[in-house]
Protein backbone atom coordinates (compact mmCIF):
# COMPACT_ATOMS: atom_id res chain seq x y z
CA UNK A 1 0.00 0.00 0.00
CA UNK A 2 1.33 3.40 -0.93
CA UNK A 3 1.04 6.49 1.25
CA UNK A 4 1.08 9.49 -1.02
CA UNK A 5 -0.79 12.11 1.01
CA UNK A 6 1.11 15.40 1.51
CA UNK A 7 0.69 15.16 5.29
CA UNK A 8 2.19 11.64 5.39
CA UNK A 9 5.11 12.71 3.22
CA UNK A 10 5.66 15.73 5.48
CA UNK A 11 5.90 13.52 8.57
CA UNK A 12 8.29 11.08 6.86
CA UNK A 13 10.45 13.95 5.68
CA UNK A 14 10.64 15.34 9.20
CA UNK A 15 11.61 11.99 10.65
CA UNK A 16 14.34 11.45 8.06
CA UNK A 17 15.73 14.96 7.97
CA UNK A 18 15.33 15.82 11.65
CA UNK A 19 13.57 19.14 11.06
CA UNK A 20 13.02 21.02 14.29
CA UNK A 21 9.52 21.94 13.15
CA UNK A 22 8.52 18.36 13.95
CA UNK A 23 9.82 18.43 17.52
CA UNK A 24 8.09 20.15 20.40
CA UNK A 25 8.87 20.88 24.02
CA UNK A 26 7.20 22.18 27.14
CA UNK A 27 8.18 25.66 28.27
CA UNK A 28 7.53 27.27 31.64
CA UNK A 29 6.42 30.85 31.08
CA UNK A 30 7.12 33.41 33.77
CA UNK A 31 4.44 35.48 35.51
CA UNK A 32 4.15 39.23 35.03
CA UNK A 33 7.14 40.81 36.79
CA UNK A 34 7.28 44.38 35.49
CA UNK A 35 7.55 46.32 38.75
CA UNK A 36 7.93 49.61 36.87
CA UNK A 37 4.39 49.23 35.52
CA UNK A 38 3.08 49.16 39.09
CA UNK A 39 5.02 52.33 39.85
CA UNK A 40 3.40 54.27 37.02
CA UNK A 41 -0.03 52.72 37.57
CA UNK A 42 -0.53 52.04 41.30
CA UNK A 43 -4.28 51.63 40.78
CA UNK A 44 -6.04 49.45 43.33
CA UNK A 45 -9.43 47.74 43.09
CA UNK A 46 -12.26 49.78 44.59
CA UNK A 47 -10.11 52.90 44.31
CA UNK A 48 -12.10 55.97 43.32
CA UNK A 49 -10.88 59.21 41.78
CA UNK A 50 -12.70 62.32 40.68
CA UNK A 51 -11.67 64.46 37.72
CA UNK A 52 -12.88 68.06 37.66
CA UNK A 53 -13.13 70.49 34.79
CA UNK A 54 -10.76 73.41 35.39
CA UNK A 55 -13.26 75.90 33.92
CA UNK A 56 -16.65 74.54 35.02
CA UNK A 57 -18.10 72.85 38.13
CA UNK A 58 -18.56 69.53 36.30
CA UNK A 59 -16.78 66.38 37.50
CA UNK A 60 -16.23 62.78 36.36
CA UNK A 61 -15.87 59.94 38.86
CA UNK A 62 -13.53 57.09 37.94
CA UNK A 63 -13.65 53.78 39.84
CA UNK A 64 -11.10 50.98 39.49
CA UNK A 65 -12.84 47.61 39.69
CA UNK A 66 -10.17 45.12 38.60
CA UNK A 67 -6.40 44.72 38.58
CA UNK A 68 -5.08 41.46 37.09
CA UNK A 69 -1.55 40.13 36.53
CA UNK A 70 -0.78 37.00 34.53
CA UNK A 71 0.55 34.01 36.46
CA UNK A 72 3.18 31.46 35.48
CA UNK A 73 1.96 28.86 33.00
CA UNK A 74 3.18 26.03 30.80
CA UNK A 75 2.95 25.97 27.02
CA UNK A 76 4.13 23.86 24.08
CA UNK A 77 6.54 25.36 21.56
CA UNK A 78 7.75 23.98 18.26
CA UNK A 79 6.30 21.00 16.49
CA UNK A 80 3.36 20.69 14.16
CA UNK A 81 0.83 20.71 16.99
CA UNK A 82 2.26 23.56 19.08
CA UNK A 83 -0.38 25.55 20.94
CA UNK A 84 1.54 28.81 20.65
CA UNK A 85 3.94 29.76 17.86
CA UNK A 86 4.78 33.19 19.29
CA UNK A 87 6.36 32.12 22.57
CA UNK A 88 5.64 33.20 26.11
CA UNK A 89 4.05 36.47 27.08
CA UNK A 90 3.06 38.18 30.31
CA UNK A 91 0.58 40.96 30.92
CA UNK A 92 -1.18 43.15 33.45
CA UNK A 93 -4.54 44.86 33.09
CA UNK A 94 -6.54 47.42 35.00
CA UNK A 95 -10.21 48.10 34.33
CA UNK A 96 -12.92 50.26 35.78
CA UNK A 97 -15.88 52.51 35.19
CA UNK A 98 -16.62 56.18 34.76
CA UNK A 99 -19.90 57.69 35.99
CA UNK A 100 -21.00 54.38 37.56
CA UNK A 101 -21.52 52.85 34.12
CA UNK A 102 -22.12 49.09 34.67
CA UNK A 103 -19.72 48.29 31.81
CA UNK A 104 -15.97 48.95 32.09
CA UNK A 105 -15.16 52.07 30.08
CA UNK A 106 -11.56 52.57 31.00
CA UNK A 107 -8.73 50.07 30.86
CA UNK A 108 -4.94 49.99 31.03
CA UNK A 109 -3.02 47.04 29.63
CA UNK A 110 0.67 46.20 29.44
CA UNK A 111 1.96 43.29 27.34
CA UNK A 112 5.48 41.85 27.52
CA UNK A 113 6.54 39.31 24.89
CA UNK A 114 9.04 36.50 25.31
CA UNK A 115 12.02 38.40 23.94
CA UNK A 116 11.83 40.86 26.83
CA UNK A 117 12.23 43.81 24.46
CA UNK A 118 8.76 43.93 22.90
CA UNK A 119 6.54 45.76 25.36
CA UNK A 120 3.31 47.60 24.61
CA UNK A 121 1.10 49.84 26.71
CA UNK A 122 -2.52 50.40 25.69
CA UNK A 123 -4.98 52.73 27.39
CA UNK A 124 -8.69 53.11 26.78
CA UNK A 125 -10.22 55.98 28.70
CA UNK A 126 -13.89 56.79 28.29
CA UNK A 127 -14.07 57.09 24.50
CA UNK A 128 -10.48 57.14 23.24
CA UNK A 129 -7.48 54.84 22.79
CA UNK A 130 -3.79 55.61 23.28
CA UNK A 131 -0.90 53.28 22.43
CA UNK A 132 2.67 53.41 23.69
CA UNK A 133 5.71 51.18 23.97
CA UNK A 134 7.81 50.19 26.96
CA UNK A 135 7.69 51.72 30.42
CA UNK A 136 10.90 52.76 32.20
CA UNK A 137 11.68 54.37 35.54
CA UNK A 138 12.13 57.78 33.91
CA UNK A 139 9.43 57.81 31.24
CA UNK A 140 7.06 55.94 28.94
CA UNK A 141 8.36 55.43 25.41
CA UNK A 142 6.50 55.68 22.13
CA UNK A 143 5.54 52.57 20.18
CA UNK A 144 7.59 52.59 16.98
CA UNK A 145 4.95 50.49 15.23
CA UNK A 146 2.15 52.93 16.05
CA UNK A 147 2.74 56.61 15.36
CA UNK A 148 -0.82 57.79 16.09
CA UNK A 149 0.12 58.57 19.71
CA UNK A 150 2.90 61.06 20.43
CA UNK A 151 4.57 61.11 23.85
CA UNK A 152 6.00 64.15 25.60
CA UNK A 153 7.91 63.59 28.87
CA UNK A 154 8.38 66.19 31.59
CA UNK A 155 10.05 66.28 35.01
CA UNK A 156 9.36 68.23 38.19
CA UNK A 157 6.31 69.90 36.73
CA UNK A 158 3.59 71.87 38.48
CA UNK A 159 0.37 70.52 36.97
CA UNK A 160 -2.93 72.33 36.45
CA UNK A 161 -4.42 70.81 39.61
CA UNK A 162 -1.75 72.49 41.73
CA UNK A 163 0.15 69.24 42.37
CA UNK A 164 3.84 68.77 41.58
CA UNK A 165 4.87 65.57 39.79
CA UNK A 166 8.47 64.42 39.51
CA UNK A 167 7.75 62.55 36.26
CA UNK A 168 4.84 63.20 33.91
CA UNK A 169 4.15 62.04 30.36
CA UNK A 170 1.57 63.42 27.95
CA UNK A 171 0.08 61.01 25.42
CA UNK A 172 -1.39 62.95 22.48
CA UNK A 173 -3.45 61.38 19.72
CA UNK A 174 -3.30 62.70 16.19
CA UNK A 175 -6.59 64.53 15.53
CA UNK A 176 -6.10 64.72 11.78
CA UNK A 177 -8.30 61.68 11.20
CA UNK A 178 -10.54 61.94 14.25
CA UNK A 179 -12.12 65.31 14.77
CA UNK A 180 -15.18 64.20 16.71
CA UNK A 181 -16.25 66.70 19.34
CA UNK A 182 -16.06 65.28 22.83
CA UNK A 183 -13.25 62.87 22.07
CA UNK A 184 -10.37 62.81 24.55
CA UNK A 185 -7.11 63.37 22.70
CA UNK A 186 -4.59 64.13 25.45
CA UNK A 187 -3.89 61.93 28.45
CA UNK A 188 -1.61 62.90 31.35
CA UNK A 189 0.08 60.13 33.36
CA UNK A 190 2.25 60.80 36.41
CA UNK A 191 4.55 58.25 37.98
CA UNK A 192 3.19 56.99 41.32
CA UNK A 193 -0.22 58.51 40.48
CA UNK A 194 -1.49 56.90 37.24
CA UNK A 195 -3.82 59.06 35.10
CA UNK A 196 -4.01 62.59 36.49
CA UNK A 197 -5.82 64.43 33.69
CA UNK A 198 -7.08 64.53 30.12
CA UNK A 199 -7.99 67.07 27.44
CA UNK A 200 -11.10 66.96 25.27
CA UNK A 201 -11.18 67.72 21.54
CA UNK A 202 -12.17 70.13 20.06
CA UNK A 203 -13.24 72.25 23.01
CA UNK A 204 -9.76 71.87 24.54
CA UNK A 205 -11.40 71.45 27.95
CA UNK A 206 -9.07 70.04 30.58
CA UNK A 207 -10.05 67.66 33.37
CA UNK A 208 -7.68 67.07 36.31
CA UNK A 209 -7.64 65.17 39.58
Amino acid sequence: MQHSSPFYCFLIGCAVSGYTICSSKKVNCKPFQEIVFLKWFPDKPVASRRFKNIETPYTHSCNTSRFDKSKAYEMTTGGFFANNINGCSASASIAGTIHDDPNPNFSIGYLVLQDGFTKRLSVYFWNSYWNAGSIAEETIFADSSNTATAITPAQNILFDNGASYTKLVTLTNDTMFNKDDGMNYKLFIAKDHSIVGFDTYSSKQKWVL
